[in-house]
């Protein structure tokens, strides 16, 4: 569900916000978490160490589960240059865990008792032998599917696995961060992307027993999909209020997933490009296509027609718009938003997040 630019299918920045804002001369708290992922290294540390003094965590790309005790490590992973860096300005390491398993290969999994038992437990052996704050567990490929039966056993599964896995983990005095996709009621099905059983994750379950559970908002349009904006104010809305009405006295622990993306769908039936920020102004500018918001989406976009004279309508995100979601998170209680990742960004959000923090 991940795009090469993603958490458009995980990592991201989670951006958490303070009820009040600090005094005028007050450094800025340490309100961010955020992916890094293995791709683009060298860009997530630079943004990273120019914003470091808000940053309470960073989560690297580094492993990827591909059997019940297999986890394999990604280009980069265990960094001296990453570990060092996030130390030395004091902020925990909590890598991520992706998955390979398809939906029938997690029921396998975590249908089983005992091969559950055994993954929480080697993720467990990796946190404590190296040392790590926790581990966010980012399993998006065993939701694609439309067999009711497998999607149930991987819902009770899952759950089972996040009360173990978190268990023994807060047990060692480390975190436990579970991503998940965004749910907007009690059916199985995505109603914005009907292939995806995004009710295998329980909000009411995760929430009780992890540290942390972040939401990935920003799949409601996507590539392959129809044009529109990448989370739309309204349909996060619906997610935040879905998410606590399931959280209850646990909205505290939840981060609402925000992008920094955008995506330009031109022919019909024809796969839309990814865009960063800067890419996305720079086709605008080239376009020479004026920048034009929707109140109702609280997002910027542009059209514009291509030298086959096709129509193009470009749907991206901005501080501002970075900045309704960050409000949105406040309101309904939430530890804070969750930024899809260093590198891609408007600039301008930082600035946003310290005026807020």
């Amino acid at each position: 569900m991940r795009s090469t630019h993603r958490r458009a299918g995980g990592v991201l920045v989670a951006l958490v916000l303070a009820a009040s804002p600090a005094p005028a001369n007050a450094a800025p708290r340490r309100t961010v978490s955020g992916w890094l992922p293995y791709w683009s290294a060298a860009t997530n540390m630079a943004h990273f160490a120019a914003n470091a003094d808000l940053f309470r965590s960073v989560s690297p790309f580094w492993y990827r589960a591909d059997g019940t005790t297999l986890i394999v490590a990604q280009p980069g992973a265990e960094s001296a240059t990453v570990l060092g860096g996030a130390r030395a300005q004091g902020v925990p390491v909590i890598p991520t865990v992706t998955e390979t398993m398809n939906a029938a290969a997690m029921a396998a999994i975590l249908g089983s008792p005992s091969r559950r038992a055994a993954h929480e437990d080697r993720i467990v052996r990796l946190v404590t032998s190296h040392g790590y704050a926790g581990i966010d567990l980012d399993y998006e490929q065993f939701v694609v599917t439309t067999d009711q039966a497998i999607a149930a056993t991987n819902r009770d599964g899952f759950s089972a696995l996040v009360r173990g896995l978190c268990g023994k983990l807060r047990a060692r005095g480390k975190s436990c961060v579970i991503t998940v996709n965004a749910r907007v009621d009690d059916a199985m099905q995505a109603s914005y992307r009907p292939t995806h059983a995004v009710g295998v994750f329980d909000y009411a379950v995760i929430t009780r027993y992890a540290t942390t559970m972040r939401i990935m908002t920003y799949g409601q349009h996507f590539p392959s999909g129809a044009p529109g904006p990448v989370a739309g104010y309204g349909w996060v809305d619906a997610v935040a209020r879905y998410t606590a009405s399931k959280a209850g006295a646990y909205r505290g622990r939840v981060e609402l997933g925000v992008a920094q993306v955008g995506y330009d769908w031109g022919r019909p039936g024809t796969r839309a490009a990814t865009y960063t920020f800067a890419q996305a102004v720079a086709k605008q500018r080239a376009v020479h296509s004026p920048r034009m918001w929707s109140a109702a989406e609280q997002a910027p976009y542009f059209n514009y027609r291509s030298a086959d004279g096709v129509g193009h309508r470009v749907w991206y995100d901005d501080a501002a718009s970075g900045a309704a979601r960050a409000r949105l998170a406040l309101r309904y209680g939430f530890a804070g938003t969750a930024l899809w990742y260093p590198g891609v960004e408007d600039p301008n959000v930082w600035q946003a997040l310290r005026r807020m923090s």
